[in-house]
């Protein structure tokens, strides 16, 4: 093999991107829509369904479709010759072991060969850029314009939008294989996303899953402990040294704020309103300040760690704005604000009033 395994697979995407840049609809004189007709009004709900159900699929996938559609990426939609080997993989997990090894040139003959990927062999994960039905939104989206619309867009678009029949798609053009993702066998959900309580929210055929709650994937042992069952080094696991804010706000959720406090041996120092200010136990004694705050866009309860000289909820507020050198003044200072966790500064004040203006 001429080149090494990165380079062939870092090219192979490279081909795959340039010729999406050339799916837009186009360009020609088209007369502008101002608004829908009633009928094409109409057919929004049924189409919405419609490409939801394509993007939740759980059938398993069809290996003639998946080879017809692959022949037409490769031939059609990235001017390559047609993949001498199409393998048809359980899950995102085993297919990128089938692509570092097809990358060492060390793929089992055997499409059912059990893949085995050394160490060495491990190559850093590059997106494939053709999603299949994990694109259902954006296909759904730009086919509503083509198919009810009229919008005209190039012959490549159409080979691009059959993918909605498989999953993502791995392309190796230079090495004439092609290796597709089977799709899901459980996919459980909420009006947040991914969501399950009781087990995986995806699982795939061969068992490799994620765990989910409210569109936020979280560690295993969060779904399957239960909440009397999250004792002081669950927590200090899951909550203390947990960095991502999202999956610590699902296990405040989960266990409960009575929980965590009685758990955690947490003491209240300050009030503001809905903040408050917590020292919890981080371990060994050790007592951490904490502020504790309700999102007034969703409701949620949000508990994030602040610097461990913070007193008071005022100065964590202003320790997490960034704003902890500015001049504070309630009568002369700049109005700023906060959007949930997101705060808005006024660019290039440094008079700033003592607390954000929350905005819902």
């Amino acid at each position: 093999m001429s080149e090494s395994p990165e380079k062939n697979i870092v090219q192979s995407v490279n081909s795959v991107k340039k010729a999406s840049n050339k799916v837009a609809p186009v360009k020609e004189e088209v007369k502008k829509i101002d608004k829908l007709t009633p009928e094409q009004e109409a057919m929004l709900p049924k189409w919405r369904d419609e490409w939801i159900a394509k993007g939740l699929r759980t059938t398993p996938i069809n290996p003639d479709e998946a080879r017809k559609i692959c022949v037409n990426i490769f031939t059609q939609f990235i001017d390559k010759p047609a993949p001498k080997r199409l393998l048809i993989k359980e899950s995102p997990y085993s297919c990128w072991d089938a692509v570092c090894l097809a990358a060492h040139n060390c793929l089992p003959a055997d499409d059912k060969a059990p893949l085995v990927v050394k160490p060495e062999q491990k190559l850093s994960f590059v997106w494939p850029y053709i999603d299949g039905h994990w694109s259902a939104s954006y296909i759904g989206h730009y086919e509503f314009f083509r198919q009810v619309l009229g919008l005209k867009f190039p012959e490549k678009w159409q080979y691009f939008a059959d993918t909605i029949n498989i999953g993502p798609m791995f392309i190796l053009a230079d090495l004439d294989t092609c290796i597709v993702c089977d799709f899901p066998r459980i996919i459980k959900k909420n009006e947040r996303g991914l969501h399950s309580q009781t087990g995986p929210a995806v699982k795939f055929a061969d068992g490799w899953s994620l765990w989910a709650l409210n569109g936020v994937i979280v560690p295993k042992d969060v779904i399957e402990t239960k909440p009397e069952d999250m004792n002081s080094e669950f927590l200090q696991k899951y909550f203390i040294a947990e960095r991502n804010v999202e999956v610590r706000r699902e296990v405040v959720r989960k266990a409960g704020m009575t929980r965590l406090c009685s758990v955690l041996k947490t003491q209240m120092i300050d009030k503001d309103g809905d903040y408050e200010l917590l020292l919890i136990d981080i371990g060994e004694g050790n007592m951490r300040p904490f502020l504790k705050m309700k999102n007034p866009s969703t409701g949620d309860t949000h508990v994030e760690d602040v610097a461990p000289d913070i007193k008071t909820v005022k100065d964590a507020n202003i320790w997490r704005a960034g704003i902890e050198k500015k001049t504070l003044d309630d009568k002369k200072g700049k109005e700023w604000f906060q959007q949930g966790d997101v705060i808005l500064l006024p660019e290039g004040e440094e008079i700033l009033k003592p607390k954000p203006t929350v905005l819902t």
